[in-house]
């Protein structure tokens, strides 16, 4: 929404104009009921005409207004009025009317913050004299340490500064009890000529970009460079990164151009000592990845660890000696005599949560060895146990097992085994018996022993002649990181993915069930609705959902990429999708994904609050993509294309954009637009390409009472029409300043086309959700419209299908998604998902409606489903 300016200088201004004429509320007073209402109706409908309009003000006052006149019907006590229909009506609309008034007085008290802090701000930014026009308007940004300190604390400011300086050896750090400054470190190598935001951001960390995915909510950017760097200002990064954040910046548009910080980080350090640190001991934003791998699977060794008992070994009977392998396997065609149903009749004494089974001091006392109930046969001479060889199941006397209960095997375990061909666990366990999610039983009759077979990498232990077996020592097992720096590359995704493989069928275990492929739920962890619609949807995508299934990724795995999660989140994810479509349970439990992403990815969006969508989204697809970038050591290239010959710059682009970032991820959804500049005094151009993942859509702001649908092509147009730039761009012809103006075309289409409608903006502290009807095409949607004509990297026929859709209802503080998704593997059926529950959509018109969040197009036939990425 775009803002009016404001006309008044503070609030209190604002407040005093708002009140109504004494006299002219006497002659108020003399009207009855029903015409009151009617003047509370026509102005309460003005106000919220005027708050659609972005006029703020108006809004305000017509609503002091309105409630003048609530207060004189509330006043009146006509209960004639009052239980009659125009009476329920009036209770309604004020209710209503005493939410946006709240709304609105918070929002205008921080847009009148915000200006009285620019107007503070003008008298600190540095003046020159004796400077051309073009430097003065430059030089006009800078700000000085104590101003920046100043506007923060006065105005409860967020602020990002951006530091690429050359040396680092120090840092600005500051913990602030008012407002709050972030810093982000930005390798200088990466600012080159014709940098855009988004090839910067794809130069760090995958857990720093979202400062950089977020920048524009930050109430003002600092650029902090070298000193020689921002006096000279041809060519330097200052110019290069300022332009960047302003010229070339599209997408996430600053509240304020971007300030430059005076005098760089020595001034910053002369204002304020305290606020500095020697980057030797700050420490490092995140663990290496060997280091977090290792604490990872560490912990993942405990928990799985805590959830082992030992057979009893008091009686043994013989065993035929045979081959055995480091796997032990359940053959489908084995049937056991003894009863596997005891431990589904079982009726646990206390199901532990997720917390309690992570917890050592509560747990461990559950499962140790002394608190097991001891059995008449402990007595018993027991001979010298080697536990590096194991008989196979099939062996095993079954008469044996039956009559002396030396195991009980959980009928869950034999399914996983027999069922769901994922791909063998080599956990070195069996799966324990799951009662209720996860709940560990523990017996104490003689009916039956509910054990599990524990194997061991690490050479058996001599002991002599226990009376029980003993506990190894797992200090003498070889380190995660020893074991990892021996393995192949791939072997961290193999890991992860066994492992989650088997904490997500543990987890789920209770809700094991046949259904058709695909029909899986995902269950709520809490406010995590926004998780599963998106997952759901990227389950049913195309050709990305198979590159993820069945181990396929695992070869384009990039363990060199020191940016991305070296397989971690791809393994966890290739295990989430493998068992959704598995056929196998009715709803998956997803905590160790979540858990994972918040580890390696963001751990804002995993703090069961309500977050954004098309955020999680974002997040995750960039996570998938660094983990499979062909790219070891990225090449920044510079884009000083003219415009004279796209086609050539295209083809010059592409190739040196393919030594920056290519990956299977970005060859399936991306798309490459060519944006054009042009001088309105000399019609010199200049053209910049960009890579997206999806296109960002603004949606008109339509008066609710009119009820007009608008169409997306509609919105696709004003996307791609030619605008005017805010600011002015740094003609090189004219060598000044000049308006110009911008035109935005695709060059290049994606074969999965993600289509984000832009319902929520950051206004006036706050999100504002946009509620209009949007209307899309569901087949043969045409984007040869918004192509560049000159472009010949397009297909003979652009037409998507939609397959899949992601949509909310309410407000983002409180709303919820689900999606709707195309089965294109089950007789192309329309499924609804909400969570765990799926349902099956018969009328497709009705996928097409108003809440609609994020469009899933396919190119062309999207049965032909043969991936070629591999």
């Amino acid at each position: 929404m775009n803002k009016k300016p404001l006309k008044y200088k503070s609030y209190d201004e604002l407040k005093f104009c708002s009140e109504l004429d004494p006299k002219f509320i006497y002659q108020l007073k003399l009207l009855d009921s029903y015409r009151c209402y009617k003047h509370f109706t026509q102005i309460e409908n003005q106000a919220r005409l005027a708050e659609l309009e972005g006029n703020d003000e108006e809004a305000y006052i017509c609503y002091q207004r309105a409630l003048e006149l609530y207060q004189l019907i509330f006043d009146k006590k006509d209960k004639v009025f009052m239980q009659g229909k125009n009476g329920r009506d009036f209770y309604h609309k004020a209710k209503d009317m005493f939410t946006s008034i709240e709304l609105l007085t918070e929002n205008l008290k921080l847009r009148y913050d915000a200006l009285l802090a620019v107007e503070r701000n003008k008298n600190n930014f540095r003046e020159e004299p004796n400077l051309n026009d073009s430097q003065q308007d430059f030089l006009e940004l800078f700000i000085k340490p104590t101003s920046l300190l100043n506007y923060v604390e006065e105005n409860n400011a967020s602020i990002l500064i951006l530091d690429y300086r050359e040396n680092k050896n120090q840092i600005i750090k500051c913990d602030l009890n008012i407002g709050e400054i972030n810093v982000v470190q930005l390798e200088p190598s990466t600012i080159v000529l014709g940098s855009l935001l988004h090839c910067i951001t794809k130069t760090l960390d995958i857990s720093v970009r979202p400062y950089l995915e977020k920048i524009s909510q930050f109430d003002l950017v600092i650029l902090l460079g070298d000193l020689d760097d921002i006096t000279n200002l041809n060519g330097t990064k200052t110019k290069i990164l300022y332009e960047a954040l302003t010229t070339y910046n599209r997408t996430n548009r600053l509240k304020h151009p971007p300030v430059i910080l005076e005098d760089g980080f020595r001034g910053w350090e002369l204002s304020y000592p305290c606020y500095t640190v020697s980057t030797k001991n700050v420490p490092v934003f995140e663990k290496t990845f060997d280091e977090q791998f290792s604490v990872w699977m560490e912990e993942s060794k405990r928990v799985n660890r805590l959830n082992i008992t030992y057979p009893n070994l008091s009686k043994l009977f013989d065993v035929k000696k045979t081959d055995f392998n480091d796997e032990l396997e359940v053959p489908s065609s084995t049937k056991f005599k003894t009863s596997l149903s005891f431990a589904d009749k079982l009726t646990p004494k206390r199901v532990f949560t997720d917390d309690e089974r992570r917890t050592d001091n509560s747990i461990k006392a559950q499962f140790s060895l002394d608190s097991r109930p001891e059995t008449a046969s402990t007595n018993k001479k027991m001979p010298l146990i080697d536990r590096s060889k194991k008989p196979a199941l099939p062996t095993m006397p079954i008469d044996s097992m039956e009559n002396d209960n030396k195991f009980a095997v959980d009928d869950r375990s034999i399914r996983d085994k027999e069922n769901l061909d994922l791909g063998r666990i080599n956990n070195k366990r069996f799966a324990h018996p799951q009662v209720l999610g996860g709940a560990r039983i523990a017996s104490a009759g003689p009916s039956v022993a509910a054990t599990v077979v524990p194997v061991h990498s690490t050479q058996p232990i001599p002991v002599q002649q226990p009376s029980r077996p003993t506990t190894p020592d797992r200090s003498t097992k070889k380190g995660i990181l020893q074991q990892s720096q021996q393995i192949e590359p791939s072997a961290y995704f193999s890991s992860v993915y066994k492992f989650s493989l088997a904490r997500i069928m543990e987890d789920s275990a209770y809700k094991r069930m046949k259904i058709k492929p695909g029909h899986t739920g995902l269950v709520n962890m809490g406010n995590t609705c926004f998780m599963n619609a998106t997952l759901q949807a990227l389950f049913h995508t195309p050709i990305f959902s198979q590159l993820f299934r069945g181990h396929c990724v695992a070869n384009c795995i990039n363990t060199k990429n020191s940016l991305g999660t070296k397989g971690i989140i791809s393994g966890c994810f290739s295990a989430l999708i493998d068992i959704a479509w598995s056929g196998e349970y009715s709803s998956i439990r997803p905590f160790i994904f979540l858990d994972m992403f918040a580890k390696r990815v963001n751990s804002t969006l995993a703090d069961r609050q309500q977050h954004d969508a098309q955020e999680f989204q974002i997040y995750l697809l960039d996570a998938l993509h660094e983990d499979t970038n062909r790219v070891d050591k990225r090449r920044p290239f510079e884009q000083n294309y003219d415009g004279s010959n796209l086609m050539a710059s295209a083809e010059d682009y592409i190739k040196q954009s393919r030594h920056f970032s290519s990956s299977p991820v970005n060859d399936i959804f991306n798309l490459l637009t060519v944006s054009v500049l042009q001088c309105k005094s000399c019609s010199t151009r200049s053209a910049c390409f960009e890579g997206l993942n999806q296109i960002s859509v603004e949606l008109p702001h339509n008066n609710l009472e009119s009820g007009r649908i608008f169409r997306l092509k509609e919105c696709l147009n004003t996307h791609f029409s030619t605008t005017t730039l805010d600011t002015p761009w740094d003609c090189p012809c004219c060598k000044s300043k000049q308006t110009a103006t911008r035109t935005t075309k695709i060059w290049s289409l994606p074969k999965i086309l993600i289509i984000h409608l832009k319902r929520f903006s950051f206004n006036s502290g706050r999100f504002v959700k946009n509620e209009v009807d949007v209307h899309f095409d569901i087949e043969n949607f045409d984007l040869a419209p918004y192509t560049h004509p000159k472009s010949t990297f397009l297909p003979n026929k652009v037409e998507y299908n939609l397959f899949a859709v992601t949509n909310h209802t309410g407000t983002l503080n409180s709303g919820h998604y689900t999606s709707n998704v195309k089965n294109l593997q089950n007789e192309n059926e329309w499924l609804h998902f909400d969570d765990e529950n799926c349902t099956r959509i018969r009328n497709i018109s009705s996928i097409v409606t108003k809440h609609a969040f994020l469009l899933y197009y396919v190119l062309g036939n999207s049965d032909d489903g043969k991936n070629d990425l591999l």
